[in-house]
Protein backbone atom coordinates (compact mmCIF):
# COMPACT_ATOMS: atom_id res chain seq x y z
CA UNK A 1 0.00 0.00 0.00
CA UNK A 2 1.41 3.53 -1.19
CA UNK A 3 0.26 6.77 0.14
CA UNK A 4 1.14 9.84 -1.21
CA UNK A 5 2.44 11.41 1.84
CA UNK A 6 3.57 9.91 4.84
CA UNK A 7 2.30 13.69 7.12
CA UNK A 8 -1.02 14.93 6.98
CA UNK A 9 -1.42 17.31 4.40
CA UNK A 10 -4.69 16.50 3.07
CA UNK A 11 -3.63 18.20 -0.29
CA UNK A 12 -1.12 15.76 -0.99
CA UNK A 13 -1.80 13.56 -3.92
CA UNK A 14 -0.20 11.37 -6.66
CA UNK A 15 0.06 13.41 -9.42
CA UNK A 16 0.86 12.97 -13.19
CA UNK A 17 1.95 15.70 -15.22
CA UNK A 18 2.88 14.17 -18.47
CA UNK A 19 2.58 11.31 -21.09
CA UNK A 20 4.58 8.79 -23.05
CA UNK A 21 4.30 6.97 -19.43
CA UNK A 22 3.53 3.34 -18.17
CA UNK A 23 2.81 2.64 -14.95
CA UNK A 24 1.90 -1.05 -13.72
CA UNK A 25 1.20 -2.37 -10.67
CA UNK A 26 0.45 -6.13 -9.39
CA UNK A 27 4.50 -7.57 -8.61
CA UNK A 28 5.26 -8.97 -6.30
CA UNK A 29 8.17 -7.72 -4.37
CA UNK A 30 11.01 -8.30 -6.37
CA UNK A 31 9.51 -10.28 -8.74
CA UNK A 32 9.15 -10.64 -12.81
CA UNK A 33 6.24 -12.22 -12.65
CA UNK A 34 3.21 -9.84 -12.65
CA UNK A 35 -0.68 -10.70 -11.09
CA UNK A 36 -2.66 -7.99 -9.91
CA UNK A 37 -4.92 -10.28 -8.38
CA UNK A 38 -2.47 -12.12 -6.20
CA UNK A 39 -0.20 -9.10 -5.66
CA UNK A 40 -2.85 -6.23 -5.56
CA UNK A 41 -0.48 -2.20 -5.79
CA UNK A 42 -2.85 0.30 -3.14
CA UNK A 43 -2.93 3.54 -3.78
CA UNK A 44 -4.46 5.06 -0.77
CA UNK A 45 -5.66 8.66 0.51
CA UNK A 46 -6.21 6.97 4.24
CA UNK A 47 -3.38 9.54 5.53
CA UNK A 48 -3.15 10.81 9.02
CA UNK A 49 -4.94 8.54 11.22
CA UNK A 50 -5.39 4.99 9.53
CA UNK A 51 -8.60 4.05 9.50
CA UNK A 52 -10.31 7.31 10.12
CA UNK A 53 -11.29 9.34 6.89
CA UNK A 54 -11.71 12.84 8.10
CA UNK A 55 -8.09 13.45 7.80
CA UNK A 56 -7.74 11.93 3.90
CA UNK A 57 -6.43 13.33 1.07
CA UNK A 58 -8.78 14.71 -0.73
CA UNK A 59 -7.78 13.27 -4.22
CA UNK A 60 -5.95 10.00 -4.24
CA UNK A 61 -4.62 10.33 -7.85
CA UNK A 62 -4.71 13.55 -9.91
CA UNK A 63 -3.81 13.29 -13.97
CA UNK A 64 -4.03 16.88 -14.81
CA UNK A 65 -3.13 19.19 -17.12
CA UNK A 66 -1.06 17.08 -19.94
CA UNK A 67 -0.94 18.85 -23.37
CA UNK A 68 -1.98 17.54 -26.76
CA UNK A 69 1.50 16.95 -28.41
CA UNK A 70 2.32 14.28 -25.33
CA UNK A 71 2.25 10.84 -26.07
CA UNK A 72 0.29 7.78 -24.39
CA UNK A 73 -0.51 7.41 -20.89
CA UNK A 74 -1.42 3.90 -19.21
CA UNK A 75 -2.27 3.18 -15.46
CA UNK A 76 -2.53 -0.11 -15.18
CA UNK A 77 -3.27 -2.61 -12.02
CA UNK A 78 -3.64 -0.21 -9.03
CA UNK A 79 -6.47 -0.42 -6.11
CA UNK A 80 -7.53 3.62 -5.67
CA UNK A 81 -8.78 3.97 -2.23
CA UNK A 82 -10.00 6.13 0.16
CA UNK A 83 -10.10 9.60 -1.10
CA UNK A 84 -11.98 12.07 0.71
CA UNK A 85 -13.13 15.51 -1.02
CA UNK A 86 -15.51 17.07 1.72
CA UNK A 87 -14.90 21.00 1.78
CA UNK A 88 -14.96 23.54 0.00
CA UNK A 89 -12.01 25.68 -2.00
CA UNK A 90 -9.45 24.18 -4.61
CA UNK A 91 -6.15 23.15 -5.29
CA UNK A 92 -4.07 23.70 -8.37
CA UNK A 93 -2.61 20.77 -9.90
CA UNK A 94 0.16 21.41 -12.94
CA UNK A 95 -1.91 24.80 -13.47
CA UNK A 96 -5.83 23.19 -12.70
CA UNK A 97 -7.59 24.49 -10.47
CA UNK A 98 -9.31 21.07 -8.91
CA UNK A 99 -12.15 21.30 -6.43
CA UNK A 100 -11.65 19.83 -3.15
CA UNK A 101 -15.45 18.78 -2.99
CA UNK A 102 -15.15 16.72 -5.93
CA UNK A 103 -13.24 13.87 -7.40
CA UNK A 104 -12.29 11.92 -4.22
CA UNK A 105 -10.59 9.51 -6.16
CA UNK A 106 -9.13 9.50 -9.56
CA UNK A 107 -9.27 13.06 -11.23
CA UNK A 108 -8.64 13.33 -14.79
CA UNK A 109 -8.48 17.12 -15.40
CA UNK A 110 -8.33 18.90 -18.25
CA UNK A 111 -5.69 16.72 -20.53
CA UNK A 112 -5.81 17.55 -23.80
CA UNK A 113 -4.12 14.21 -25.06
CA UNK A 114 -7.00 12.43 -23.07
CA UNK A 115 -7.71 9.91 -26.06
CA UNK A 116 -4.33 8.57 -25.58
CA UNK A 117 -4.98 8.10 -21.94
CA UNK A 118 -5.70 4.63 -20.60
CA UNK A 119 -6.93 3.20 -17.01
CA UNK A 120 -7.25 -0.12 -16.74
CA UNK A 121 -7.79 -3.30 -14.55
CA UNK A 122 -7.96 -0.95 -11.78
CA UNK A 123 -10.11 -0.89 -8.85
CA UNK A 124 -11.55 2.26 -7.55
CA UNK A 125 -13.27 1.90 -4.66
CA UNK A 126 -14.72 3.66 -1.06
CA UNK A 127 -13.88 7.07 -2.61
CA UNK A 128 -16.09 10.05 -1.31
CA UNK A 129 -16.74 13.34 -2.75
CA UNK A 130 -19.49 16.19 -1.07
CA UNK A 131 -20.18 17.06 -4.65
CA UNK A 132 -19.49 14.60 -7.77
CA UNK A 133 -17.18 12.06 -9.00
CA UNK A 134 -16.77 10.33 -5.78
CA UNK A 135 -14.87 7.27 -7.74
CA UNK A 136 -13.93 9.15 -10.80
CA UNK A 137 -13.93 12.26 -12.09
CA UNK A 138 -13.09 13.17 -15.70
CA UNK A 139 -12.99 16.92 -17.16
CA UNK A 140 -12.18 17.46 -20.42
CA UNK A 141 -10.83 14.21 -20.90
CA UNK A 142 -11.53 12.01 -22.92
CA UNK A 143 -10.23 8.72 -21.45
CA UNK A 144 -10.68 4.67 -22.18
CA UNK A 145 -11.37 2.69 -19.25
CA UNK A 146 -11.06 -0.97 -19.98
CA UNK A 147 -11.38 -4.16 -17.35
CA UNK A 148 -12.06 -1.65 -14.23
CA UNK A 149 -14.16 -2.28 -10.83
CA UNK A 150 -15.62 0.85 -9.46
CA UNK A 151 -17.27 0.08 -6.13
CA UNK A 152 -18.50 1.17 -3.46
CA UNK A 153 -17.99 5.27 -3.63
CA UNK A 154 -19.90 8.06 -2.72
CA UNK A 155 -21.21 11.58 -4.38
CA UNK A 156 -24.32 14.03 -4.06
CA UNK A 157 -23.85 13.37 -8.20
CA UNK A 158 -22.18 10.53 -10.11
CA UNK A 159 -20.82 8.72 -7.20
CA UNK A 160 -19.03 5.94 -9.27
CA UNK A 161 -18.12 8.45 -12.60
CA UNK A 162 -18.65 11.93 -13.02
CA UNK A 163 -17.97 13.35 -16.93
CA UNK A 164 -17.74 16.75 -17.12
CA UNK A 165 -17.38 19.66 -19.76
CA UNK A 166 -16.57 17.33 -22.91
CA UNK A 167 -15.52 13.92 -21.74
CA UNK A 168 -16.25 11.58 -24.17
CA UNK A 169 -14.94 8.64 -22.16
CA UNK A 170 -15.10 4.99 -23.32
CA UNK A 171 -15.80 2.66 -20.87
CA UNK A 172 -15.44 -0.83 -21.89
CA UNK A 173 -16.12 -4.23 -20.00
CA UNK A 174 -16.15 -1.98 -16.29
CA UNK A 175 -18.44 -3.37 -13.48
CA UNK A 176 -19.87 0.06 -11.83
CA UNK A 177 -21.73 -1.71 -8.76
CA UNK A 178 -23.21 -0.60 -5.31
CA UNK A 179 -22.72 3.34 -5.35
CA UNK A 180 -24.35 5.43 -3.41
CA UNK A 181 -25.52 9.04 -4.48
CA UNK A 182 -27.14 11.63 -2.35
CA UNK A 183 -28.85 13.30 -5.66
CA UNK A 184 -28.68 11.06 -8.80
CA UNK A 185 -26.26 9.12 -11.06
CA UNK A 186 -25.60 6.25 -8.36
CA UNK A 187 -23.29 4.84 -11.13
CA UNK A 188 -22.56 8.09 -13.22
CA UNK A 189 -23.15 11.36 -13.66
CA UNK A 190 -22.62 12.87 -17.30
CA UNK A 191 -22.74 16.97 -17.84
CA UNK A 192 -22.60 17.67 -21.47
CA UNK A 193 -20.37 14.98 -21.97
CA UNK A 194 -21.13 11.57 -24.29
CA UNK A 195 -19.48 8.75 -23.13
CA UNK A 196 -19.19 5.69 -24.77
CA UNK A 197 -20.75 2.48 -22.91
CA UNK A 198 -20.04 -0.96 -24.05
CA UNK A 199 -19.53 -4.77 -22.60
CA UNK A 200 -19.96 -3.06 -19.00
CA UNK A 201 -22.23 -4.28 -16.71
CA UNK A 202 -23.79 -0.92 -14.45
CA UNK A 203 -25.51 -2.56 -11.45
CA UNK A 204 -26.85 -2.99 -7.39
CA UNK A 205 -25.75 0.90 -7.36
CA UNK A 206 -28.25 3.69 -5.51
CA UNK A 207 -29.42 5.05 -8.69
CA UNK A 208 -28.20 4.40 -12.59
CA UNK A 209 -27.14 6.78 -14.84
CA UNK A 210 -28.03 10.74 -14.88
CA UNK A 211 -27.45 12.43 -18.08
CA UNK A 212 -27.50 16.55 -18.38
CA UNK A 213 -27.02 17.90 -22.07
CA UNK A 214 -25.60 14.47 -22.56
CA UNK A 215 -26.50 11.13 -25.23
CA UNK A 216 -24.14 8.67 -24.08
CA UNK A 217 -23.94 5.17 -25.99
CA UNK A 218 -24.89 1.95 -24.94
CA UNK A 219 -23.78 -1.23 -26.41
CA UNK A 220 -23.48 -5.05 -25.20
CA UNK A 221 -24.44 -3.86 -21.64
CA UNK A 222 -26.42 -4.08 -18.90
CA UNK A 223 -27.45 -0.41 -17.11
CA UNK A 224 -29.25 -0.50 -14.10
CA UNK A 225 -32.94 1.65 -15.09
CA UNK A 226 -32.24 0.82 -18.74
CA UNK A 227 -35.21 -1.96 -20.27
CA UNK A 228 -34.18 -1.66 -23.23
CA UNK A 229 -32.71 -4.76 -25.47
CA UNK A 230 -31.31 -3.20 -28.66
CA UNK A 231 -27.73 -2.95 -29.74
CA UNK A 232 -26.47 -5.91 -27.73
CA UNK A 233 -27.86 -4.82 -24.67
CA UNK A 234 -29.36 -7.01 -22.09
CA UNK A 235 -32.65 -5.44 -20.44
CA UNK A 236 -32.33 -4.39 -16.98
CA UNK A 237 -34.98 -6.28 -16.04
CA UNK A 238 -32.38 -9.40 -15.63
CA UNK A 239 -30.83 -9.69 -12.79
CA UNK A 240 -26.90 -10.18 -13.68
CA UNK A 241 -26.59 -12.49 -10.60
CA UNK A 242 -23.71 -11.33 -9.08
CA UNK A 243 -21.92 -13.74 -6.08
CA UNK A 244 -21.97 -11.43 -3.49
CA UNK A 245 -22.73 -7.59 -4.35
CA UNK A 246 -21.96 -5.23 -1.52
CA UNK A 247 -24.99 -3.07 -0.05
CA UNK A 248 -24.81 0.47 -1.11
CA UNK A 249 -26.43 1.70 1.81
CA UNK A 250 -22.81 1.41 3.65
CA UNK A 251 -20.72 2.77 1.57
CA UNK A 252 -18.02 4.20 1.63
CA UNK A 253 -16.83 0.21 2.01
CA UNK A 254 -14.41 -1.91 0.04
CA UNK A 255 -16.84 -5.33 0.10
CA UNK A 256 -18.62 -7.00 -2.05
CA UNK A 257 -17.53 -10.53 -4.64
CA UNK A 258 -18.72 -9.07 -7.78
CA UNK A 259 -17.73 -12.22 -9.82
CA UNK A 260 -20.41 -13.72 -12.05
CA UNK A 261 -22.71 -16.72 -10.89
CA UNK A 262 -22.65 -19.57 -13.81
CA UNK A 263 -26.37 -18.53 -13.79
CA UNK A 264 -25.74 -14.81 -15.16
CA UNK A 265 -27.95 -13.25 -18.06
CA UNK A 266 -24.65 -11.91 -19.17
CA UNK A 267 -21.97 -14.55 -19.53
CA UNK A 268 -20.83 -14.89 -23.50
CA UNK A 269 -23.06 -11.27 -23.87
CA UNK A 270 -20.34 -8.95 -24.80
CA UNK A 271 -18.65 -7.90 -28.73
CA UNK A 272 -15.29 -8.92 -29.02
CA UNK A 273 -14.91 -6.39 -31.39
CA UNK A 274 -15.99 -3.43 -29.09
CA UNK A 275 -13.50 -4.97 -26.97
CA UNK A 276 -10.46 -4.83 -29.51
CA UNK A 277 -11.75 -1.54 -31.01
CA UNK A 278 -11.02 -0.03 -27.25
CA UNK A 279 -6.90 -1.35 -27.44
CA UNK A 280 -7.88 -4.34 -25.69
CA UNK A 281 -6.31 -7.83 -26.81
CA UNK A 282 -8.93 -10.69 -26.60
CA UNK A 283 -5.47 -13.10 -26.94
CA UNK A 284 -3.62 -11.75 -24.01
CA UNK A 285 -5.37 -9.50 -21.81
CA UNK A 286 -6.97 -10.66 -18.73
CA UNK A 287 -10.00 -9.71 -16.73
CA UNK A 288 -9.72 -7.97 -13.26
CA UNK A 289 -8.66 -11.20 -11.49
CA UNK A 290 -6.04 -11.71 -13.84
CA UNK A 291 -7.94 -14.48 -15.72
CA UNK A 292 -8.30 -14.67 -19.32
CA UNK A 293 -10.38 -12.60 -20.56
CA UNK A 294 -12.22 -14.46 -22.96
CA UNK A 295 -12.41 -18.08 -22.14
CA UNK A 296 -11.53 -20.52 -24.98
CA UNK A 297 -11.09 -17.88 -27.08
CA UNK A 298 -8.95 -20.04 -29.75
CA UNK A 299 -12.54 -21.88 -29.91
CA UNK A 300 -14.73 -18.49 -31.23
CA UNK A 301 -15.13 -18.26 -27.34
CA UNK A 302 -17.34 -14.69 -26.62
CA UNK A 303 -16.41 -12.28 -24.17
CA UNK A 304 -18.63 -11.55 -20.97
CA UNK A 305 -20.27 -8.48 -19.83
CA UNK A 306 -18.46 -6.64 -16.73
CA UNK A 307 -15.15 -6.92 -15.21
CA UNK A 308 -14.62 -10.33 -14.70
CA UNK A 309 -14.70 -13.45 -16.43
CA UNK A 310 -16.36 -16.97 -16.19
CA UNK A 311 -13.44 -19.66 -16.74
CA UNK A 312 -16.03 -22.42 -16.92
CA UNK A 313 -16.99 -24.43 -20.24
CA UNK A 314 -20.54 -24.01 -19.30
CA UNK A 315 -22.16 -25.76 -22.71
CA UNK A 316 -20.37 -28.89 -21.09
CA UNK A 317 -22.10 -31.32 -18.98
CA UNK A 318 -21.13 -30.99 -15.51
CA UNK A 319 -20.75 -34.30 -13.79
CA UNK A 320 -21.38 -35.00 -9.59
CA UNK A 321 -22.62 -32.58 -7.47
CA UNK A 322 -21.68 -28.22 -7.46
CA UNK A 323 -21.29 -27.43 -3.67
CA UNK A 324 -21.30 -23.88 -2.78
CA UNK A 325 -19.10 -22.12 -0.31
CA UNK A 326 -19.44 -17.94 1.01
CA UNK A 327 -17.88 -16.24 4.09
CA UNK A 328 -20.40 -15.95 6.26
CA UNK A 329 -23.41 -18.22 4.87
CA UNK A 330 -25.16 -20.92 6.88
CA UNK A 331 -27.09 -22.36 4.30
CA UNK A 332 -26.46 -26.26 2.79
CA UNK A 333 -24.35 -25.34 0.07
CA UNK A 334 -26.90 -26.56 -2.60
CA UNK A 335 -26.76 -22.76 -5.13
CA UNK A 336 -24.93 -19.40 -4.33
CA UNK A 337 -28.10 -18.16 -2.47
CA UNK A 338 -28.26 -21.18 -0.62
CA UNK A 339 -24.34 -21.38 0.41
CA UNK A 340 -22.06 -22.90 2.86
CA UNK A 341 -20.06 -21.32 5.02
CA UNK A 342 -18.41 -24.32 6.12
CA UNK A 343 -15.91 -25.29 3.60
CA UNK A 344 -14.59 -28.30 5.49
CA UNK A 345 -18.03 -29.77 5.82
CA UNK A 346 -18.87 -29.42 1.87
CA UNK A 347 -15.48 -31.27 1.37
CA UNK A 348 -15.89 -33.81 3.67
CA UNK A 349 -19.56 -34.40 2.24
CA UNK A 350 -17.93 -34.56 -1.57
CA UNK A 351 -18.18 -37.73 -3.74
CA UNK A 352 -15.84 -38.17 -6.78
CA UNK A 353 -16.24 -35.89 -9.67
CA UNK A 354 -18.13 -33.23 -7.40
CA UNK A 355 -17.09 -29.60 -7.50
CA UNK A 356 -16.57 -27.31 -4.61
CA UNK A 357 -17.27 -23.71 -5.45
CA UNK A 358 -15.53 -21.06 -3.05
CA UNK A 359 -16.22 -17.13 -3.23
CA UNK A 360 -13.40 -14.88 -1.86
CA UNK A 361 -13.34 -14.78 1.50
CA UNK A 362 -11.29 -16.35 4.86
CA UNK A 363 -12.08 -19.37 5.86
CA UNK A 364 -10.38 -21.56 9.20
CA UNK A 365 -10.56 -25.35 9.72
Amino acid sequence: TYYPTELSDRDATFLITRGDLRIYGGYASGGLNRNTFINPTILSGDIGTIGTNTDNSYHVLVVSGITSDEDSLVIDGFSIVWGNANTSGSKDYNQQSIPKNSAGGLVLWNNSNGDKIKIKNCIVSANYASDAGGGIYNYKTSATYLNCLVTGNVANYGAGFANVSNSHVKIVNNTIASNRAGNTGGAMRNSNSNPEIVNTLAYYNSNGISNNSSSPSFKYSLIQDRYIDIDGNVNATFNPQIIAPANFLFAPIITGDFKLQDISPIINKGDNIAYKSAGGSLFNDLDIESKSRVFDFNQDGIIDIGAYEINVDLSEEIIGTIRYVKEGATGNGTSWTNASGDLQAMINVSSKKDQIWVATGSYYP
